[in-house]
């Protein structure tokens, strides 16, 4: 009932790759306002799950429109090799990241999509937004919310 905004990541069995989805609600309805292409973590390393969004953060610069906290990080903070990752990124736990997709074919276990799709992102999230991470999207059915 609190949540604002949903997001969806959801294997398609093809290797890491694997469909990002946001809803948003608007009234009593959800609307979808993103459906793009995303990598996860290789050989199952990314956790299934309902998870409740945390922190926003990144060494891009913070768009005008985001409605939580973000805080600009350096290059210097960021792991050896994931600059790029780093642009812009929301903590879904201590460990796993939904942040830009890069060159990689996979991730260590965290979530990416397109820089463009991640700003969207950035400009929608609230502090009542949350997401869903399943093997397939048939599986939403048996999440525990």
């Amino acid at each position: 009932e609190d949540i604002d905004v949903l997001y969806i990541a959801a294997s398609t069995g093809d290797g890491a790759n694997c469909r990002f989805y946001a809803l948003e609600k608007v009234g009593d309805n959800w609307d979808f306002v993103i459906n793009t292409s995303g990598i996860l973590g290789k050989n199952n390393t990314t956790p299934t799950g309902f998870f409740k969004l945390g922190e926003a953060f990144g060494t891009g610069k913070g768009p005008d429109t985001i409605k939580v906290p973000y805080k600009t990080i350096t290059e210097a903070e960021c792991p050896e090799g994931e600059k790029d990752n780093y642009q812009y990124c929301v903590r879904i736990t201590e460990d796993i990241l939904l942040y830009c997709k890069a060159d990689s074919d996979y991730t260590g276990g965290s979530i990416a999509i397109p820089k463009g799709q991640m700003i969207r992102v950035m400009k929608q999230l609230t502090e009542n937004s949350y997401i869903i991470i399943v093997e397939k999207l048939d599986d939403l059915e048996s999440v525990s919310y």
